[in-house]
């Protein structure tokens, strides 16, 4: 059987709890090497490819984020030498969902892609919007389904971009955070509903609230804030 996998998606708890449980089962044909995809380099795959561990055992290698890279000629190299080796034990994962033209040249791959669900894209989409309301039911739902832990980080991440887009303009978000241009342009006209200042005071809100959290300060739960906001 076919031992080369890529998992990917915006789902990262998930693709990361497979890939932890991939890994352990695999761990008794193979041994793991482990390797980043920002640092490693060409002559590192081959020989891991190419040789075997003290014990002749074949190497089970595993690659994160190495699509997240810049388009350049050593990942271009990195890609294709992967590509041919498509009958060896290889995953590459990666912490955001690849394109079916990312996807094309390995043909031979398991392809495991985990997406969030649409509930959390409405969380984060609702933010900002005039009607607190709607957005409180579905904030909701939202901590009612899944960790609040979750969709505090995600919303991070959504403000980050929005702040970026504000300060800089859409090609940097795009550069930052490889994002396709559906994608930019639905960030752009959610940080149109509210001026500036609204994005920013929300950052700052949950920049305390993350440092209280690690520091141990008691306030309200995650789930009682994301609503709190809203009626502020």
């Amino acid at each position: 059987m076919n031992h080369f996998y890529i998992i990917h998606g915006d789902d990262i708890a998930a693709s990361r709890q497979y890939l932890s449980q991939l890994k352990q089962q695999l761990s008794s044909q193979y041994q793991p090497l482990q390797l980043e995809g920002k640092q490693v380099a060409l002559e590192q795959i081959r020989q891991a490819v190419e040789s075997s561990s003290l014990f002749g055992q074949t190497k089970l290698l595993i690659i994160e984020n190495l699509h997240s890279q810049p388009a350049s000629k050593r990942s271009k190299q990195l890609l294709s030498y992967l590509a041919s080796k498509q009958d060896h034990p290889i995953i590459l994962w990666e912490k955001k969902t690849l394109t079916a033209a990312q996807l094309k040249p390995f043909k031979k791959a398991q392809v495991k892609k985990f997406n969030l669900p649409v509930l959390i894209f409405k969380f984060l989409d609702q933010f900002g919007q005039p009607r607190p309301q709607p957005a409180i039911k579905l904030t909701q739902q939202a901590v009612q389904h899944h960790p609040p832990e979750l969709l505090f980080s995600l919303l991070i991440k959504r403000v980050r971009q929005i702040l970026i887009l504000l300060t800089a303009d859409a090609q940097t978000l795009k550069s930052v955070d490889r994002l396709a241009d559906w994608q930019v342009k639905k960030i752009q006209q959610q940080s149109r509903v509210r001026p500036a200042q609204y994005w920013l005071d929300l950052h700052q809100k949950l920049f305390d609230y993350d440092h209280a959290r690690k520091t141990s300060q008691p306030g309200l739960e995650l789930g009682q804030l994301f609503i709190h906001w809203w009626l502020e």
